[in-house]
């Protein structure tokens, strides 16, 4: 072999033996990245202690207001939006006719009287018998029955407002022929209220737990719930005033009603939407919130053990341990822990599939799904 053929042989002889070192070198894993999760500490307020509800706003007081006699409307001043008070003029019927049927009834009625007042003399006298007496004295009071009717029929043609409030509708126009108890205006209470939302059964008997406590002493009113028409807008509280005993029977959930004096410098009229806050924590106390956490922290222990887990974040070493804990009640999404947790730990609420003991995670404030 040559000089040149041995220096190449050399060489390939050295590729070689470092491709097989190589080939037997063990491959190193890339680091496993922690785990996203979503948490919530106990005791923190992440979660929050307010349930928004969608609302609907209604008049608190409303009347249809319609005439108690027939007749031709000759006056119709109000004019829907219009703000009225108590006793104003609302619309006024021709009242010609009317007025001559009080003065027949009222003529028919003196005759009656002066009948009636000389036959008490001549009954005194035996000038008249107690046939013709009882007679004349029924004549008597069916004409002041009439007249009184009479005069009734006359006040009925002018229509005042009831309470205070503004015209919402107006049924029918200046100059038309009304009939009697036909609706001739919609009038609504200006000055207060009534905001009505849907609430579940949990709730509700918290709620009933207000009406009793405001049954008992009136002027205790706790404030558990705020209205909010815009979104960036101010929050005004709202007075509990019933709750309905029956559910829908579609939603199975149930209408409670409270009441709200009209904001100053807002335009709130019945029919618009808003936005009630139920303060969790004036329901049900702050301590029994302090172990509150969302209910999609507790999970089933996988081995099927009949026990209840949640995943407890570490604070330094954001790593997850199994722990079992007590569950109590529900309250709207949240549960109650009776013992396995205190204040100021962090579980997880989401992400919870694929964990391990001692698995890394990251918090995570996002949305995602399971």
């Amino acid at each position: 072999m040559n000089t040149y053929a041995a220096t190449r042989f050399s060489l390939l002889l050295a590729a070689g033996i470092l491709l097989a070192a190589c080939d037997q070198q063990e491959e190193v894993p890339e680091p496993e990245l922690p785990r996203p999760v979503k948490t919530y500490v106990i005791g923190g307020g992440e979660a929050g202690e307010i349930r928004r509800l969608p609302a609907r706003v209604y008049a608190s007081q409303r009347a249809e207001i319609s005439f108690r006699v027939q007749g031709l409307i000759v006056e119709l001043p109000a004019k829907e939006g219009d703000s009225v008070k108590k006793g104003q003029l609302l619309a006024q019927l021709d009242q010609k006719d009317f007025k001559t049927t009080v003065n027949d009834r009222q003529a028919k009625f003196d005759e009656a009287k002066a009948n009636f007042e000389r036959a008490k003399d001549l009954i005194k006298k035996d000038f008249i018998s107690r046939t013709d007496f009882d007679k004349l004295e029924a004549n008597f009071k069916t004409a002041r029955a009439n007249l009184e009717q009479a005069e009734l029929d006359h006040s009925y043609t002018s229509m005042t407002a009831p309470f205070d409030g503004v015209v919402a509708r107006r049924y029918v126009q200046n100059n038309e022929e009304v009939r009697r108890k036909q609706a001739v205006l919609a009038l609504q209470n200006a000055k207060q209220l009534d905001i009505k939302f849907d609430v579940p059964e949990r709730l509700l008997l918290r709620l009933k737990g207000v009406e009793e406590r405001q049954q008992r002493d009136p002027a205790d009113r706790p404030t558990v719930a705020y209205a909010r028409f815009t979104s960036n807008g101010p929050r005004h509280p709202l007075i509990f005033k019933e709750i309905a005993t029956r559910a829908d029977a579609q939603t199975r959930t149930f209408e409670a009603t409270f009441m709200l004096d009209t904001p100053e410098g807002m335009t709130v009229l019945p029919g618009m939407t808003a936005e009630v806050q139920l303060d969790l924590a004036a329901l049900y106390g702050p301590s029994d919130l302090d172990m509150l956490i969302p209910n999609t922290a507790v999970f089933a222990d996988p081995t099927g053990a009949a026990r209840k887990l949640v995943w407890v974040v570490d604070q330094d070493s954001l790593t997850v341990q199994a722990r079992e804990v007590e569950t109590g009640m529900l309250v709207d999404d949240r549960i109650r822990i009776v013992s396995g947790l205190e204040a100021g730990e962090r579980v997880v609420t989401a992400g919870l599939r694929h964990l391990d003991d001692g698995q890394r995670v990251r918090l995570f404030t996002g949305t995602f799904g399971e």
